[in-house]
């Protein structure tokens, strides 16, 4: 059975940004930041057999370039929970009957966990010969987006590392911390604006915030 849940380590220091913008805008802020922390200058370890920094993302094409250009040397991620929405999407493609949809949903999500790329082109491959034309062609599509992330999952040894794979801790500060001061009755808001309460409610949820407090 898929793990649900699991305890993470308590981050030491917590920095948190958000605004809408372009990619490209969002990777120079990546570089800031990067430089301002000095995190990159630690050195590499076995637990951190790729440097120190994290690259967590969803499948998008033009957040893997921007990571390439601003965060080079990471860890690129993808995440699990839009991973496992592929697969659960695909499962629903290949059959009809609820209950097998649910046996292999659960294998292919335990797979992805334990056996990355690896264990997930083997099970694609599995059983072929008998599909249909057009279960045959999604299974071929959803095996052309996640090689092109063959890099990205390696879930088994960053969570034997104690390390995050999933993003539900920045879905969650997005929709918890910022979300509710937004959408209120009534509220409408321009973009410049609304980038300026979205640092400010980041600032709150940092480690930083005592410092701006008593300064500002």
């Amino acid at each position: 059975m898929v793990e649900k849940s699991r305890t993470l380590p308590r981050p030491k220091v917590r920095v948190a940004f958000a605004a809408i913008e372009r990619c490209e805008e969002l990777g120079r802020r990546w570089k800031a930041r990067r430089k301002r922390l000095a995190f990159w200058t630690l050195r590499r370890s076995p637990c951190w057999p790729t440097g120190p920094a994290s690259s967590l993302a969803c499948g998008a094409k033009r957040i893997w370039e921007e990571q390439r250009q601003h965060l080079p040397g990471a860890d690129g991620v993808l995440g699990i929970f839009p991973a496992w929405q592929h697969l659960s999407d695909l499962s629903k493609t290949l059959s009809d009957n609820e209950a097998d949809i649910a046996v292999w949903t659960d294998r292919a999500r335990s797979t992805l966990l334990t056996s990355g790329w690896p264990g997930i082109e083997q099970l694609l491959g599995q059983d072929a010969e008998s599909r249909s034309g057009s279960r045959q062609t999604a299974v071929e599509g959803l095996r052309n987006d996640l090689s092109n992330h063959h890099q990205h999952l390696h879930d088994a040894q960053r969570r034997a590392r104690g390390q995050g794979i999933g993003s539900g801790q920045v879905e969650g500060g997005c929709k918890n911390l910022i979300g509710p001061r937004l959408k209120q009755t009534g509220a409408r808001w321009r973009v410049r604006r609304v980038n300026r309460l979205a640092g400010l409610c980041s600032l709150m949820d940092s480690h930083p915030w005592k410092t701006y407090r008593q300064t500002a």
